[in-house]
């Protein structure tokens, strides 16, 4: 213990001096925890415990961002920066992503912060709102981060993800940004702040209210392969179970081009059983109800839908019925936590609306 304490001295004693040069009076940031971990052979943890200790001395001053500067460069630091959002071009969430980004520009200007939207096309490729989208991997993802910390990173305090960027691509990228969020999924990542809609609430009234409406078997129709919708799905495989449900494996189904969804028609339409299906996205739902229709299958007679978003998409004159997303409570939450000196996660309040489908 005795050496350790006279190594973390001698690290002190070294930034002391390097501080009294004037070595990043200009503005220049220190080497991140990491760098000084293994310089000196001490854990990161401690490096940055070092670091933080010569903060509330006043000998250092710690960005937003996380890294940390010589006291007097933070006049040519800080400045008003503002927060960036890096959400795809996808037509099936363009709905959701109006409503986001107002909450968001509203929450920035409450901050006194702009926000810089960021499309990268190779994120997400999608010819149209028919057409099934296809996810950037993570090499392509890596690359996409890389381009923008190179040009964008060091004018924006923060930045919020959609739920199709990964987490392991994330996690190449604490020490250059600390401040990020993701909205519309949970994270494993305990540096990233999350927001996302309350799944298990949102599997409850789902499940809930087909099994309550006399449906006898309950399908979940996974419209794409995002975190999103995989969330929302092992959600509502436990809420089905709690409740006694027909739901198992089989009841998950993919049929997402318009021949599969075809041939789900006929495969319900031959059932003897009445059937509830769930399904997270709205354009898949109203698609499939005029697939129904085309084919002589009515609801809620012989199937009940009930979509997951609620956009307006949904409503009007035959609405279907919903689960509704506050999405503009979601782009608030997700600024409040790109504020916050802590990663948080945060659930935001989903309702059922019944309307003619169920």
């Amino acid at each position: 213990m005795r050496q350790q304490s006279a190594k973390n001295q001698k690290i002190q004693e070294e930034i002391r001096k390097r501080l009294d040069a004037g070595e990043w009076a200009t503005g220049v940031p220190l080497p991140p925890a990491r760098e000084l971990a293994e310089e000196h052979g001490v854990s990161s943890s401690t490096a940055y415990r070092i670091l933080v200790r010569l903060v509330n001395e006043g000998l250092l001053w710690q960005h937003s961002k996380g890294r940390f500067y010589a006291a007097e460069a933070r006049h040519l630091v800080d400045t008003v920066q503002p927060f960036a959002c890096m959400l795809p071009r996808l037509q099936l969430w363009s709905l959701v992503l109006q409503e986001i980004m107002h909450g968001v520009t509203q929450r920035s200007a409450f901050y006194k912060r702009g926000t810089l939207l960021i499309h990268n096309p190779a994120l997400i490729l999608q010819v149209d709102a028919s057409s099934q989208p296809r996810y950037a991997d993570a090499k392509v993802q890596t690359g996409i981060l890389e381009e923008f910390f190179s040009t964008h990173a060091d004018s924006c305090e923060g930045i919020i993800f959609d739920n199709v960027w990964r987490d392991d691509v994330l996690a190449k990228f604490r020490d250059r940004l600390q401040r990020m969020v993701v909205i519309n999924r949970r994270t494993e990542l305990d540096f990233v702040s999350a927001v996302y809609p309350d799944f298990d609430r949102s599997a409850l009234l789902a499940f809930a209210h087909l099994h309550a409406r006399g449906f006898e078997k309950i399908y979940f129709i996974s419209t794409h392969d995002d975190y999103y919708v995989q969330q929302t799905m092992a959600a509502g495989t436990a809420v089905a179970r709690e409740i006694g449900a027909a739901f198992d494996a089989s009841c998950i189904r993919r049929p997402r081009a318009a021949e599969e969804r075809a041939a789900f028609v006929q495969e319900l339409k031959k059932s003897p059983q009445r059937v509830g299906i769930f399904s997270p996205d709205d354009n898949w739902s109203l698609r499939f109800r005029t697939d129904l229709e085309a084919a002589g299958v009515y609801c809620p007679g012989k199937v009940g839908l009930l979509t997951g978003i609620g956009t307006n998409a949904v409503r009007g004159d035959r609405p279907l019925s919903t689960l509704v997303v506050d999405f503009e409570q979601m782009g608030e939450l997700a600024v409040d936590c790109l504020r916050a000196e802590q990663a948080r996660q945060q659930t935001v309040e989903v309702k059922l609306e019944v309307g003619v489908t169920t």
